[in-house]
């Protein structure tokens, strides 16, 4: 099941993907479900980004976090 999110000024995908799914590795799932919105870095406030639910099985990654986070 998916769901729509409104972005706030400054949201991007990978501090998204971690509040949404605890992970910023699971970033892939809303660009792939958003491509219309891979030319932003940082979203201006207003977007209906596509939230798709993601399996299970890519929940609780234990992959370190990237060096920028």
């Amino acid at each position: 099941m998916q769901w729509l999110y409104e972005t706030k000024q400054g949201d991007c995908f990978d501090v998204l993907a971690m509040d949404i799914y605890g992970s910023e590795h699971l970033a892939y799932l809303l660009i792939m479900a958003n491509p219309h919105l891979m030319k932003y870095t940082y979203f201006p406030a207003g977007l209906k980004m596509i939230v798709p639910q993601t399996p299970k099985s890519k929940l609780n990654s234990s992959k370190p976090a990237p060096p920028w986070i």
